[in-house]
C-alpha cells in the first residue's frame, strides 16, 4: 500500500524498524553499503524528495538505509542481519 500524498506517515512502522535495529546491537551497515542502499532510495519512485521518506513504509531513507537490521519493503536492498 503506498502512501505518497498523504499528510500521516505510518509510525508504527517507524518504530517497529527502530525498536528491530536497537534489540540487533543498533549496528550500521558499511559506508559502501549505505552509498548503495541510498542510490536505489533515490532512484526509486517511492521516494518522497521532499521529507526523504520512502512512500511504503514511510521510514526517513537517510536513517533506515544506515540501519543493518532493515530492508527495503521494494526488495531494493536486502538486510544484512537477517
Amino acid at each position: 500500500m503506498e502512501r505518497r500524498g498523504r499528510s500521516f506517515f505510518p509510525l508504527g512502522e517507524v518504530i517497529k524498524e527502530l525498536i528491530k535495529y536497537v534489540k540487533g546491537g543498533a549496528e550500521n551497515v558499511s559506508d559502501e553499503q549505505y552509498e548503495l542502499r541510498l542510490s536505489a532510495c533515490n532512484s526509486c519512485e517511492h521516494l518522497i524528495a521532499k521529507d526523504r521518506t520512502c512512500g511504503l513504509c514511510g521510514c526517513w531513507v537517510d536513517n533506515k538505509a544506515k540501519w543493518a537490521t532493515t530492508d527495503c519493503p521494494d526488495k531494493r536492498w536486502p538486510s544484512v542481519n537477517t
